[in-house]
Parts: C-alpha cells; sequence; structure tokens
C-alpha cells in the first residue's frame, strides 16, 4: 500500500470473540493438560491404599513419570503437526491419544502395566505447546501478555480441579470425567477457528482476514495493518525476509534456514535453558507427588486436603503472574519468583530436618516401671537432653505440660504446609508462568510449532528424570537433603540459585513482547562497550573477498551491530587548529568498528582580517567577514604524507581512500594545476574529490556569497570542463556539498549583515526561475504550485528552499559520467522547513534521470533535525512543514498519513529495543525516536538501495577552547574544538541511527559497503558478508560460535542428569 493514498479508518469493533475463544481453549485444553499433571499424586496414595503398588517403591515411580515420556514423543509430533496442519487441527487430533489415555487407565483394573501405557499415551496427547502458540496468535498486542499467562492459570486449575477429584473419587471416577472433559475440548475447537498467522503463512490472505475479523471485530481500523504485518510486502516490510511455505517439497530446508536467523536459534536456545532450570526446581516433584509428601511428613490428618490447599495457592500464584506479567518485566518476575522459592524450600527442608531430630528410633527408648510400675509408666529419649523437657513451675521439675506439647504439636503440623504453600505460590508468580509465556512469543511465527515442540521435549525430558529420581533421591538423602539439592543454599550449587543467576545476568527483559516484531527486532541489543568488543569482528578480513571470515554471516541485532563499517564522508583536518594525531584518530575509528574510510581534509581555512581578533578553529564560531573562509590545500597535503606512511605498514587494519578536497569550483583557474601538483608529489595516492563546495549556506557569513555564484551560466561556459572532465576519465567520486536552497540563519548570527542574507533569491535568479517555469513544472510535477504563482509563473517566498535545483541538474547532466556523491542528501541546518515529500520527489527524480549520481545520509543533523527527532506531534503538523509548502487539508491527500502512522509506530518499536546503543554515548537528549519523516524516506532507501553511502562527517579537530576561543558574543561558548573518542563514537552512532530500520538487502549495500566498494571499483577484492538469515539454503550452517553454544548447553545438559542419577543410584548401592 503508498503512503500516498489516503484512506479513512474505521472505527474499532468489539472484541467478544477473541476472549470467547481464549476462554474456550484456555479453560478446556489447558486445564485438560493440568488433569494430566497432578493426576499421580491423587492416584499413586489410592494404589497405595489398595496394595497394588508400594510406596516409594520403583513401580510408583514410572507411574508417575512416565507420562512425561509420552510428553517427549507428542512434544515432537506437535511441532510437525502444528506446522503441516495448523494449531487448530493439531489441538485436535492430539485429543484422541489423550482420550485414549484415560480410558486404558480407568479400565486398568489396578494393573501397572496397563497403567504405565495409559499414562504414557496421556503424555503424547498433551498440547500444552501448541495450545500456548494458539492463543498468543490468536490475541492482538495489548493483550498478548494476559493470553499468554492465562494458559498456564488454566493448567493450575487443572491440577487443583483433578486434587479435588481425588479427594472425593475413586482414581476410576477421576479418569471418567478428565476423559470426558478431553472430549469436550475436541467438540469447542470445532467451532472455533484456525490462527490467522498460521493462515498468513499458508497464502491464505483472505481467510486470515475473515479470521481477524470473526476476533477483533469486523471494520476494526487495525485488521488490515495487522494481516499486512502477518505477511508484509516487499516494498513495504521494515525487514523483508522470506517465510517458510510449510507444505512445500523444500519444508525441512526452509525451517533450517529460518531457524538459523538468529531470531530463530537465539530465542529457541534461551528457551531451552530457562524451561530446563524451571523444571529442575522441583516444582513437578511436588505437583506429581503432593499427597505423598505430605503422608511422608505426617503434618496433615487428611494430605488430600493440604494438596488441594497447595493446588489452590498454585493457582492464585499463577492468577497475580497472570496479572503482572503485563506491568512488570519477566526477568524481574523470573527473579523474585525463584528466590521466594529457594526460601521456601530451604525452609522446607530444615523444618523436616528437625521434626526427624525430635522424633527419636524405638532403641532408644527406655521405660521406667520397675519400683511403681502401678503408678508410673513414663518412656524417655536416654540420648536427648532433659532439661527441655521439663517445666520451670516446680522445683523438682515436671514433664512437659500439655498446654506445650499441644503448641509444639500444632507448630511442626502449619509449617511445612506454609512453606509448600509459599513455594508453590512463588512458582505460579514468575517461574510457572514466564517461560509459557515467553514460548508463544519469542520464536518467528514460520518455526513456531517446530521450536515450541522441541523446547516443550527438553522440558518434559527434565521433568521426567526429576519424576523419576524423586523417590529415590528421598530414600537415599532423606527428605530435608533431597529439598536441599534443589536449593542447594549450603553448597551453592542448586538448580534454583542458578535460575537466579541466569535471569538477573543473562536473560533479557521480556515486558511488552511483541511476537510478529521479532523479525524485526531481534532478541538482543549492543551497548558501546559490546560496540567496542565487536570492533575484533570488524575486520579487512571479514570484507576480502576469497577469505573465510568472508563467508562468516552478519549478526545485525547481536555482537556486529547496526552501526556503519564504511565513513565516506571524514575529515582528518579541521578548518583551523591543530587536528586529532593521526594513529590516535585511526584507534578511535578501529575501536568502534570502521573498517573503510575516505580520507578528507577541509580544503579551505579561516583567515582573520584583523590579527588581534581571536582565533577560531570552526567557522560558526566566528561567522563574520573578519574571519573569511578560502580554498588551501594544506590539509590535502598532510592527509597524503600520513596515508603515505600508514601504506607502508604490513598490518593494515583499515581501507582507506584518499581525497583531494581544495577545488575551488567558483574560482576554478587553478583546480587542474594543483591536482597535478599533489599527484606528482603523491603518486596513484588521491582515488577521490571533495567535500567540494557548489552551494553552502552555512559559510555566508564568512564571505561565501561574496565570490561568483555557481550559475547556470557559470556551469554552461565550461569553466568547470577541465576538472569535470578529469574526474570522468580518471572514474574518481566526487562529493559536492550543493545545498537545495536556504529558509533560516538560525545557526548563522551574521555580523555585518549579509547584503544578500543569504536565504533571500538574488533577484537575477527569481527572473531565471520565470523564464524557466516549464522546467520547473516539469520537474516538480503535483509540488509545483506549492513554490510557483499558477498564472505569472513568478516564484514564491518558498522557493528560496529549493533555488540551486536547476543549477544542480545541469551540472549533473553536464557530466554524465562523473560519479558525483550528493553531500547530506542536500540539506543543512539553513533548511529545516521543506516538506520530506517534495525532498523525495526531487530525490527521486534525480536518481532516475543520473544514473551516477549517489548521496551520503552523513551528517549527524539530519538525524538530530529530521529523521530521529520525534516531537510527538501529530502527523498532520509533520514538524511544521505544512504551514508553507501545502495547505494542511490538501497536504492530507498527498500522502496517506494512517500508513504513516502505522509505518512510524513499527520503527518506534525497533528503536525502542536498540536505543540503550545509541544512548551510550549520550544522544538520549537528540536522538528521540523515528520521526514521520523517517517512516517516509525509507521506501526511497530501500527503492534505491544502490544510491546511498554511510558517513558522518566527523571533524576531528583538537583546538583547545583557551587556544581557540572564538567570538564569545554570540551563543558559542568559547569552547575550541576539542574532540575526543565518546564526541566520535556519538557521531557515528547518531549518523548510524537509521540503519536499524532497513531491510537486509539495503544494509547489506548501504551499511556494510557493497555501493562503497564498486563507487571506488574495490568490489574486485572486497564483498560485504551475507547477513545471518539470508544465506544461501545449502552450503551455510550455523556460525561457529552457534554451534559451539549448542554443543556447549547440551554437553552441560547432559553430564549433569547424569551426574545426578550415578550419585543416587551409588547411594543406593551403599
Amino acid at each position: 500500500m503508498s503512503i500516498l493514498l489516503h484512506e479513512d479508518p474505521s472505527p474499532a469493533q468489539s472484541q467478544g470473540h477473541q476472549f470467547l475463544a481464549a476462554g474456550l481453549i484456555s479453560c478446556l485444553a489447558s486445564a485438560s493438560i493440568g488433569t494430566v499433571l497432578g493426576f499421580s499424586a491423587i492416584l499413586l496414595p489410592q494404589l497405595e491404599s489398595e496394595k497394588v503398588v508400594l510406596a516409594n517403591s520403583s513401580e510408583a515411580s514410572w507411574i508417575a513419570s512416565l507420562s512425561n515420556i509420552g510428553q517427549l514423543l507428542g512434544a515432537l509430533l506437535t511441532g510437525w503437526v502444528a506446522n503441516q496442519f495448523g494449531r487448530k487441527r493439531a489441538i485436535m487430533l492430539l485429543c484422541l491419544p489423550l482420550a485414549f489415555g484415560w480410558t486404558i487407565v480407568g479400565l486398568s483394573r489396578g494393573s501397572v502395566h496397563w497403567i504405565c501405557i495409559g499414562r504414557v499415551c496421556q503424555g503424547i496427547g498433551i498440547m500444552s505447546s501448541v495450545t500456548q502458540v494458539y492463543l498468543i496468535e490468536i490475541a492482538d498486542v495489548n493483550n498478548r501478555s494476559l493470553f499468554g499467562a492465562s494458559g498456564a492459570l488454566s493448567v493450575s486449575a487443572g491440577i487443583t480441579f483433578v486434587y479435588i477429584l481425588g479427594a472425593i473419587c475413586h482414581w476410576t471416577c477421576v479418569c471418567g470425567v478428565c476423559g470426558g472433559l478431553v472430549i469436550l475440548v475436541f467438540l469447542s475447537m470445532l467451532g472455533l477457528p484456525e490462527t490467522p498467522n498460521w493462515l498468513a503463512l499458508q497464502g491464505q490472505k483472505e481467510k486470515a482476514k475473515e479470521v481477524l475479523e470473526w476476533l477483533h471485530g469486523k471494520g476494526n481500523s487495525n485488521i488490515q495493518s495487522e494481516l499486512e504485518a502477518l505477511q508484509p510486502n516487499a516494498s513495504e516490510s521494515l525487514l523483508d525476509e522470506e517465510q517458510p511455505s510449510i507444505g512445500s517439497r523444500n519444508e525441512p530446508n526452509k525451517l533450517w534456514r529460518e531457524f538459523k536467523k538468529p531470531e530463530g536459534h537465539r530465542p529457541f536456545l534461551l528457551l531451552i535453558c530457562i524451561f530446563f532450570l524451571q523444571q529442575s526446581t522441583g516444582s513437578f516433584a511436588v505437583i506429581f507427588y503432593a499427597v505423598t509428601i505430605f503422608q511422608d511428613i505426617g503434618v496433615a490428618s487428611n494430605p488430600y486436603l493440604a494438596a488441594i490447599l497447595t493446588g489452590c495457592i498454585r493457582l492464585l500464584g499463577t492468577l497475580l503472574g497472570t496479572l503482572l506479567a503485563k506491568r512488570y518485566s519477566g526477568k524481574w518476575l523470573m527473579f523474585t519468583s525463584a528466590l521466594v522459592m529457594a526460601l521456601g524450600m530451604f525452609l522446607l527442608g530444615l523444618n523436616i530436618l528437625g521434626i526427624e531430630k525430635m522424633t527419636t528410633p524405638e532403641a532408644n527408648f527406655l521405660t521406667i516401671n520397675t519400683l511403681h510400675e502401678n503408678h508410673l509408666n513414663v518412656t524417655f529419649d536416654a540420648e536427648t537432653p532433659t532439661q527441655g523437657l521439663f517445666d520451670d513451675s516446680s522445683q523438682n521439675g515436671s514433664i512437659l505440660s500439655e498446654e506445650r506439647i499441644k503448641w509444639l504439636t500444632k507448630l511442626l503440623l502449619v509449617l511445612p504446609i506454609v512453606e509448600i504453600v509459599l513455594y508453590m505460590l512463588a512458582f505460579g508468580v514468575g517461574v510457572g508462568t514466564v517461560p509459557w509465556l515467553l514460548l508463544g512469543e519469542l520464536c518467528p511465527g514460520s518455526i513456531k510449532g517446530l521450536t515450541s515442540g522441541l523446547t516443550v521435549f527438553v522440558a518434559y525430558g527434565t521433568i521426567f528424570v526429576v519424576v523419576k529420581l524423586f523417590p529415590s533421591m528421598i530414600s537415599v538423602l532423606g527428605q530435608p537433603y533431597t529439598y536441599w539439592v534443589f536449593v542447594s543454599v549450603l553448597k551453592m550449587r542448586g538448580f534454583v540459585l542458578f535460575l537466579l543467576a541466569f535471569c538477573l545476568v543473562i536473560a533479557p527483559s521480556w515486558a511488552q513482547a511483541d511476537t510478529e516484531d521479532q523479525d524485526e527486532t531481534g532478541t538482543n541489543t549492543i551497548e558501546l562497550a559490546e560496540l567496542v568488543e565487536a570492533a575484533p569482528r570488524r575486520t579487512l578480513s571479514r570484507f576480502t573477498i576469497g577469505h573465510e571470515d568472508n563467508s562468516m554471516c552478519w549478526d545485525r541485532p547481536g555482537k556486529d551491530g547496526f552501526f556503519s563499517v564504511v565513513d565516506a564522508h571524514n575529515h582528518f583536518r579541521p578548518f583551523g587548529g591543530p587536528s586529532v594525531p593521526f594513529d590516535m584518530y585511526l584507534d578511535w575509528m578501529r575501536t568502534h568498528g570502521l573498517v573503510f574510510t575516505t580520507v578528507f581534509g577541509i580544503g579551505q581555512k579561516i583567515v582573520k582580517t584583523n590579527p588581534s581578533d581571536p582565533d577560531c578553529c570552526y567557522y560558526l564560531h566566528c561567522p563574520t567577514f573578519n574571519y573569511t573562509v578560502v580554498p588551501d590545500p594544506i590539509n590535502d597535503i598532510e592527509n597524503a604524507r600520513e596515508v603515505m606512511e600508514y601504506m607502508k605498514k604490513e598490518d593494515r587494519e583499515m581501507h582507506m581512500t584518499l581525497s583531494y578536497t581544495s577545488p575551488n569550483l567558483q574560482r576554478p583557474d587553478n583546480i587542474t594545476s594543483i591536482m597535478t601538483a599533489l599527484e606528482q608529489e603523491f603518486p596513484d595516492m588521491f582515488q577521490w574529490a571533495g567535500e567540494i563546495n557548489v552551494y553552502k549556506h552555512a559559510l555566508a557569513g564568512n564571505g561565501f556569497f561574496n565570490q561568483p555564484r555557481v550559475t547556470e551560466q557559470h556551469v554552461d561556459s565550461g569553466v568547470l570542463d577541465p576538472f569535470f572532465k578529469q574526474m570522468e576519465e580518471k572514474q574518481w567520486p566526487v562529493t559536492l556539498h550543493c545545498d537545495l536552497g536556504c529558509d533560516n540563519y538560525d545557526s548563522i548570527p551574521l555580523v555585518p549583515p549579509n547584503p544578500l542574507r543569504g536565504c533571500e533569491v538574488p533577484d537575477m535568479d527569481v527572473r531565471r526561475a520565470m523564464n524557466s517555469a516549464t522546467w520547473w513544472q516539469e520537474f516538480l510535477g503535483m509540488h509545483y504550485s506549492a513554490f510557483f504563482e499558477e498564472r505569472s509563473g513568478r516564484p514564491k517566498r518558498n522557493f528560496r528552499k529549493i533555488q540551486h535545483v536547476k543549477v544542480w541538474d545541469i551540472l549533473l547532466s553536464r557530466y554524465p559520467d562523473a560519479k558525483m556523491v550528493w553531500a547530506h542528501m542536500g540539506l543543512s541546518k539553513e533548511l529545516k522547513r521543506l516538506h520530506p515529500l517534495v525532498h523525495i520527489h526531487i530525490l527521486r527524480t534525480l536518481f532516475d534521470k543520473h544514473p551516477n549520481l549517489y548521496t551520503d545520509v552523513s551528517w549527524d543533523v539530519l538525524a538530530k533535525q529530521l529523521l530521529m527527532n520525534f516531537n510527538n506531534e501529530p502527523i498532520d503538523r509533520l514538524s511544521h512543514y505544512n504551514h508553507e509548502d501545502f495547505e494542511a487539508d490538501a497536504a492530507a491527500f498527498l500522502f496517506n498519513h494512517t500508513r504513516v502512522n502505522e509505518i512510524r509506530s513499527k520503527l518506534h518499536e525497533i528503536f525502542e529495543s536498540r536505543k540503550e546503543a545509541l544512548y551510550a554515548t549520550g544522544s538520549g537528549n537528540v536522538i528521540l525516536g523515528p520521526t514521520h519523516a523517517m517512516a517516509m524516506y525509507l521506501d526511497l532507501f530501500q527503492t534505491y538501495n544502490d544510491r546511498f553511502i554511510t558517513g558522518t562527517d566527523f571533524v576531528a579537530s583538537y583546538g583547545r577552547p583557551e587556544e581557540y576561543p572564538g567570538l564569545k558574543a554570540f551563543k558559542f561558548p568559547a569552547s575550541g574544538c576539542m574532540k575526543n573518542e565518546v564526541s566520535h563514537a556519538r557521531q557515528l552512532t547518531d549518523t548510524s541511527s537509521i540503519n536499524m530500520f532497513l531491510d537486509n538487502e539495503s544494509f547489506q549495500k548501504i551499511v556494510l559497503g557493497e555501493n562503497y566498494f564498486k563507487l571506488i571499483g574495490i568490489d574486485d577484492t572486497y564483498a560485504p558478508p551475507p547477513i545471518c538469515g539470508d544465506e544461501p539454503e545449502e552450503g551455510e550452517g550455523l556460525s561457529t560460535g552457534v554451534l559451539i553454544a549448542i554443543i556447549l548447553i547440551s554437553l552441560i545438559l547432559v553430564l549433569l542428569l547424569l551426574a545426578v542419577a550415578v550419585f543416587i543410584f551409588k547411594k543406593a548401592r551403599e
């Protein structure tokens, strides 16, 4: 959809259907999962009472844990089914083995073998991962956290439900009720839709639209934008990436390609770690053995009621977690939750240890009944100090009072329940809720079925090991030390504490995560310190064709980052005063990850008319005719000497292109003679020309317009031919500074007042414009009336903003084979109110007309003034452009306000995820977020992505304030021009801020230097590396780092589980 088409938004409608669908799935499907998880807790005590199994026997542990084996198989099956047949059909298909499992167990007549088979079938039928995905994909962004957490809430409700049934019914009756619940799930799914995400992935756009209307209400204004977000158009997508066609023959390869992308495998690895740690905390051991645990502790007369209380508390905790997940960071919810769990588990072990110490074996008892057999029959513990057993009320002592015995007994009965309740409450708030929410959010939709299935596979594999070993651990270690294994407060090796460290140090913040924007935003950002760490990854070998490093993919959202590697507009020398020492400046650039640079000087110098005036190192510190700026080749000579010395080094870390910067197009008589002399002294060193001024209004105060103007006649006369013809012959790029025009002198307090005022259009140019009205009308098209009177053809006052366009076009047309680079896209501080639509139109027209025209997106002012300074102004103001270029109501029909708003909002979400990398250099007060203008320019950057190059326009000046104070009368303080490493980092990050929004193709051409390499003719030696996720289908694997990470994590998990198993079985033999 073009942003130039106007659409009227429709009013929002009700979302009742959405909540109905979520309620049915959450309360039925997820609750049925909970019944399977909690069933063993009520089954085992009843089987023990019926003498079918023995307490803490191997058979009991198999009955409890085998459902997890089934879940392992079901998890692998679920991912494939969900991708192949859809989320809805997957849930319905998985209802079959689940119902079959309940039937087998219910009809088993106490046969352990049949119960085990039924438990495996129940596990296969658990559809937790696909249910979670379904919930997330039918929800809108605002309710996604709530919907995701509701799945865990319903699981808790199912656990509590089966505890209640077990307390009042025989286990066979429980099987019947729970089997009926599964049938109800199957029937309810018949009336619910497939998710719009899956339909969009299948190319069924119309069906996806119908589902969105059913979910969100027909006529909702957000439906079209959500549909486009599910299946973005190539010209409008922020990061256009191919989605795999699930039903195609190449499905495995395409799924593997999607998984190899950072946004595919990184969330998956993160989820693996989170779920492994979650299940290793022992929470499911408590759930599966709840009644047995209370029986063994002996703290409750009715262990079923204690188990029900625990289930209710877990339900309450999950409800709190559901509500808190929308307001607080998932990282801190998990951290706080795990901390309280650790406390509860530690206190439980301590309390049970105290109970065991106070309960003495019969071998230690003595009975006193010899002398007074008929009067006294009291039993004492011979090994326990007796003073604590007597009351102080009697001088001779008396046996512990009945009141104190009752009080201690009640306390011992209550404390373990309180501690388990505390543990389960904390589990529900964070550790038990957040991971399931992340399961539906983190991974891209194209592989969500696969990754969620594999994640659940790992989760239930861990549950199986924990549940199977739990009775053996109780037998070998005893209850206190078993619980301390889960916490290991004494040895600082516990799973829960590891989870604490993981949440605090490793895991990112997941609050407000948006599923569909994961492909665009990624999962990580890099701060300045990480940018410094990434510098070693940004090497010449990374871009050298044929080198193995060149095949290593570029990790945009991770360690490689989005900051530019090429600085094609880099001033190594200032206007006045000293420059940053060459080697020091190289260290700055390499530290900040630059690999390629064009070496500009400043082809002018500041000359004081009055020697007694203070010195200036920057012309805007002294904008008067007493400080004229004149051409000077000295900077080119100094740069050539430094670069020549650098080229002698064998271990060069940067590629440098030396530029000739001193040509004066206003007085071009000696341009070629100076260039010839430089080439003779420094043969084969210069490969570029510029930055050379055509029009630079910022120099108005320093006498720029007192020299001859570069007019149409000036160009047509041929006086510039000697220089530009050489540029065509040499094929040097030429960077030209040509302002489009001017509309303010806010930054230049002219003293004395310039008679031309810089911005004002001379009468001669007004007459020329009137005589060329036909040319202007053809060039400006629909924008002509904004700058010219329709009848008379006379330029309006607005014309000053674009007054130099025709001269610029004539210059480009006269030298069509010269590679021209338009500095700063023709913008400046002196041009603030040109409407973006007009500027975009001018750029498009010139790009189409002149195939050798490039432009550098250099200078941080472009970000601060136009693209990244969002100020919350409504779009109809568009930074107050409309009042001059267009009538406000007319502008509303020139572009689609709704579409621009939507694009800007999506860009802002990307910005929010990566702004810390910018703010680390101190840009927080100027880089405020993408503007509406940025949303409009994005299409230009990506449509003409072979015409843009990156640059900073950094001036490496080193003038101290006390030596170069400037004129204190103006608003510029006596600050000199002292630059440092931080100021360079800030200018690099500011000018790179728009890079984060480019699609991968544009990023590779613009940011990674493909355009730059072609421009200077080194594309046979250097090429950008592939971007992670854009590798060919075959021949490319995951990066070495990712492979190592996967292998290490797998080894750690396997070794950890083996170590626990070996330790327990060794103790059992002893």
